[in-house]
């Protein structure tokens, strides 16, 4: 679509998201880029299985401007919509880092938008955020804090098993911790 932001050209109100976490010191190992505002009428791609090429591509190219622009390494990207099931207060494509798109609402972008609403006055604490992702399944999500105020997200949802497997390192192998690493 040729609707919604170029990627090379997005804003700084994309990256509130991250900013909210570390703000709330919501536990996160990535840098994930939210765009939220408006959904589809504003980064132009509607989430469902039928658009995941053009979701992906969208998403690559969102990627590659934000490391361009000299933010820190995105890891995932996430674009939402609204939900299509009774119930669902959104749903969305999350673009992983290898280049797979998440098959489920994934558990760290629902606490993460879970934070950016909640920042905004727009998610109360306790109050349930039922998130949907492009394969139709569903993780309802509410928020508590602790003491000092830090921001403690709760998911709930099904998985399955789908595969399982031992890795063995060759203390010989210099690059048995990466390659990055050696």
């Amino acid at each position: 679509s040729d609707r919604g932001p170029k990627p090379e050209e997005f804003s700084e109100k994309e990256f509130v998201a991250a900013d909210r976490l570390r703000h709330h010191r919501v536990d996160r190992t990535a840098l994930e880029l939210l765009v939220e505002q408006g959904g589809p009428e504003e980064h132009g791609q509607e989430p469902s299985l039928k658009n995941v090429e053009r979701l992906t591509e969208y998403s690559w190219k969102l990627r590659r401007a934000a490391n361009a622009q000299g933010h820190p390494e995105v890891d995932h990207v996430e674009l939402f919509g609204p939900g299509s099931q009774p119930g669902a207060d959104a749903r969305n494509f999350v673009l992983c880092s290898g280049g797979e798109y998440d098959r489920s609402p994934c558990g760290t972008g629902t606490s993460a938008v879970m934070a950016v609403r909640h920042a905004r006055g727009l998610l109360p604490i306790g109050d349930e955020w039922r998130q949907e992702s492009i394969t139709g399944s569903r993780f309802v999500g509410w928020l508590t804090s602790d003491p000092q105020g830090a921001l403690i997200p709760h998911i709930r949802g099904s998985a399955f098993v789908t595969g399982e497997s031992t890795l063995r390192f060759d203390p010989a192998d210099p690059f048995r911790l990466g390659i990055g690493a050696a």
